[in-house]
């Protein structure tokens, strides 16, 4: 996010939005949890000329899904078990496949049982699953386990592509019956602690969003997510959104929000693919390094403060920074000497003038001031006007030939920035000025010569 105006705008509204985000829906998870399991009971008898299940295979697989200190969705895989066995605990340590821990203070929204038997159509049978609780322990080993609440919600369970569904369902343990469940089929248990995300939920949206939907600051406006119903309210606009170009109409909402529709509809909950982080000074490289190496081996690592420094260093930005400063010394240099030599035959030609003033009483130093006034208020405005003008031309050119290395226009838009110092010389250079035409006017002064003047008269 830029450190300009535009930058607070957004830093503002994103603040504004992540106020707005409702408590994490679910169960909380006790405080210093550092694994949870889920316990199921079951029993199967095989169908009449049909075997039984193979006793080998781990029929029974689980996760839980949690919703994280930064709202996002993980899905939390678990152990397998085995059929046909009472009081099987399937245990989950709170990490992510990749091995990152579960940002804590966390809540569970959902918890998913998969029930595939093995053995091909040969095999089948009939009975129950019972998903008897959710238990909570404390330490990495041992047999500590607590008992977490679940209620509410609802359950979906399915059984070859059907689905029944039930709203507000009992608290644990709830039961799977199964009337025939054959070797290849599989049987999914799906119970969402979510009723889905607050309604509406806040988005965040540009100018270009309000001018092509006609909606306004406040208003509720109905989207769809897929698939399921989404009413979104219009919290604030922001003037741009890093990667996204400004002209374009868009619209930034909560990653909790976007995962309690994907639980709600069904959809696999999607990962964080990019994460901004703050870095103290001097330390952006070193943290950049320890992101592209492993264990983390990120795909991609940007490092604001490198890319500063390749555009800083680019030998075709250079090139044209040179030629421009070149020509702009180049005619700070013919600026200089002309207004010299306008000094220096201006004064030259009105000696007799000067000659007059001199014979009417005026001092040679008070001549010299006038004279030295009059050059440097030229000066002045001359400096002022040019000044102004380049400002003005850099606001109005830049920022619309200003473009990337494939030809497009940056996003986002560049600002125009005239850092004072860069007016330094102009300035030094006028000052100097002023000071030679003082010197200037003083030599010449002595020229005028009222004798000479009338002299000339007389003749």
């Amino acid at each position: 996010v830029r450190n300009d105006a535009d930058g607070a705008t957004t830093v503002d509204g994103l603040a504004a939005l992540g106020a707005t985000r409702p408590q994490p829906p679910g169960v909380p998870i006790p405080e210093g949890t550092r694994r949870l399991s889920l316990v199921v009971d079951s029993a199967f008898q095989p169908l009449e000329g049909l075997g039984p299940f193979p006793a080998d295979t781990g029929g029974l697989t689980f996760a839980l899904v949690l919703v994280d200190a930064d709202g996002r969705i993980v899905r939390l895989p678990g152990a397998t078990g085995r059929l046909d066995v009472e009081g099987v605990r399937l245990v989950a340590p709170l990490a992510l496949a990749d091995g990152a821990a579960v940002a804590l203070p966390a809540s569970i929204v959902g918890i998913q049982l998969d029930v595939t038997p093995g053995g091909g159509i040969d095999a089948a049978s009939t009975g129950h699953v019972d998903v008897r609780s959710v238990e909570a322990s404390p330490a990495d080993d041992g047999a500590s386990w607590t008992p977490v609440a679940i209620v509410g919600g609802r359950s979906l369970i399915t059984l070859g592509g059907v689905g029944q569904e039930v709203d507000a369902p009992a608290p644990l343990p709830e039961r799977v019956d199964i009337e025939a469940l054959f070797g290849g089929d599989s049987v999914q248990y799906r119970r969402n602690l979510s009723d889905g995300p607050q309604s509406p939920a806040s988005i965040l949206v540009n100018e270009a969003f309000l001018d092509r939907t006609g909606a306004a600051i406040g208003d509720t406006l109905e989207a769809r997510v897929f698939g399921v119903p989404f009413d979104v309210r219009v919290l604030s606009t922001i003037d741009g959104f890093p990667t996204l170009d400004p002209a374009r109409p868009f619209a930034l909402v909560d990653v909790q929000a976007i995962g309690l529709l994907r639980l709600a509809a069904q959809v696999a909950s999607g990962e964080a693919a990019e994460w901004w982080l703050g870095t103290a000074p001097g330390q952006s490289a070193t943290v950049a390094a320890t992101l592209a190496a492993a264990p983390v081996q990120a795909d991609r690592v940007v490092d604001r403060t490198a890319v500063e420094v390749g555009l800083a260093e680019d030998p075709l930005g250079l090139g044209v920074i040179g030629i421009l400063g070149l020509g702009s010394l180049a005619a700070l240099v013919f600026a200089a000497i002309g207004y010299l030599v306008s000094v220096s035959v201006s004064t030259t030609e009105r000696l007799g003038e000067l000659a007059l003033l001199k014979a009417l009483g005026l001092a040679p130093r008070q001549l010299m001031v006038w004279l030295t006034l009059e050059n440097v208020a030229l000066l002045v405005v001359g400096l002022a006007a040019g000044v102004g003008l380049g400002l003005v031309l850099a606001w109005l050119a830049l920022p619309f030939v200003t473009l990337t290395s494939s030809g497009e226009t940056p996003v986002p838009a560049p600002d125009v920035v005239v850092p004072l110092e860069a007016l330094a010389p102009t300035i030094v250079l006028g000052v100097l000025l002023s000071v030679a035409t003082v010197l200037l006017v003083r030599r010449q002064l002595p020229g005028a010569r009222t004798s000479a003047v009338l002299r000339a008269r007389d003749e």
